[in-house]
């Protein structure tokens, strides 16, 4: 038997259900791993509510990272042994193969083994935030160095994992907050150009760090009207990548300035990077050699018991975060 959580009906924190599940052994090409810590992540509060990208079969479960210990394999696993300590990377879909458990059966392709300088902690806030940030900052964007590119959402575990790893590519990052009162976690990270987004007009104030030429990339989480300002400022040939929608309000193609300035606007999705090979192998690369070396830090804002994942939840829908919210299992 496995400690799971699921829901049985979209909504609040509140329809999250502690259950007990029969465990089976794991199938071909599976690994069990008992579970140590549990990354929560945005995703999940909108997959709950049931207006992520991905829809829930309910009952369902729900969670893209864990960190823990092999404990069994299934045939044909020859990559892990029981006893190895593994990070989980995100599934395909959290309904099936959700984190949120102290026990779980997972394919051997969602899992990497564990650098020992991280905690299980640490090691379990990864994966979802920086695959999400490498594949929209260094793919998607294609940042160069010396590039401006301006990231949304800043003090987001997300936004965060953008502005360490452009400022790691030699980009300049610009980082969009909605409040005023983070920019010292931005300012300890390196982070030199701050702009308030219910400040003074973007543009404008892009314009005072970019001079009159603009940003290169724009790696935005908002969405929603916001993205005509991004739009205005942009350079020629500027590449917008929206990753996701946290306004509520229709986002709108901005054609005249797009086609004025030959802008690409594009979505992008952290799946891209999991179903290819070649992107995967390429971002694992680029983010264990910068989380050894220390050049990467995983932000942890706080933790929780696994008994308080309701109250994590609740946490997780404030404003008050600056980085990761982890469940100790």
């Amino acid at each position: 038997m496995a400690r799971v959580y699921r829901f049985n009906q979209l909504g609040g924190p509140e329809v999250l259900q502690l259950e007990e599940l029969p465990l089976a052994p794991p199938g071909p090409q599976e690994v069990r791993v008992r579970i140590h810590a549990i990354g929560l992540n945005r995703a999940d509060v909108m997959f709950r509510r049931g207006n992520y990208v991905l829809k829930a079969d309910l009952p369902s479960r729900l969670g893209y990272e864990a960190s823990g210990t092999v404990t069994d394999t299934g045939s044909g696993v020859t990559s892990f042994r029981a006893g190895d300590e593994v990070s989980v990377l995100p599934p395909d879909n959290p309904g099936v193969y959700g984190t949120y458990a102290d026990e779980i059966n997972i394919p051997a392709s969602c899992l990497v083994h564990k650098p020992a300088i991280l905690s299980f902690e640490a090691a379990a806030a990864v994966w979802m935030q920086y695959l999400t940030a490498w594949g929209g900052v260094m793919h998607a964007c294609r940042l160069q160095r010396g590039q401006y590119i301006v990231v949304t959402a800043a003090v987001s575990s997300v936004g965060i994992a953008a502005l360490e790893i452009a400022l790691l590519a030699g980009a300049v990052p610009v980082a969009v907050t909605r409040k005023s009162d983070r920019h010292d976690v931005l300012r300890a990270m390196g982070v030199q150009h701050i702009i308030v987004s219910d400040g003074p007009g973007l543009r404008e104030e892009v314009e005072k760090i970019t001079g009159p030429d603009g940003l290169d990339c724009a790696f935005d989480a908002v969405g929603g009207p916001f993205v005509a300002e991004l739009a205005a400022a942009m350079k020629p040939f500027g590449r917008i990548v929206i990753h996701g929608f946290l306004s509520d309000k229709e986002t709108l193609f901005p054609v005249r300035t797009a086609i004025r300035k030959s802008l690409a606007v594009e979505g992008y999705f952290f799946a891209e990077i999991l179903r290819s090979q070649t992107l995967r192998n390429e971002a694992s690369g680029f983010l264990l050699e910068g989380l050894i070396t220390g050049k990467l830090n995983v932000m942890i804002d706080r933790t929780f018991r696994f008994e308080e994942m309701t109250e994590a939840h609740r946490y997780m829908e404030s404003e008050n975060r600056s980085g990761k919210v982890v469940v100790l299992v």
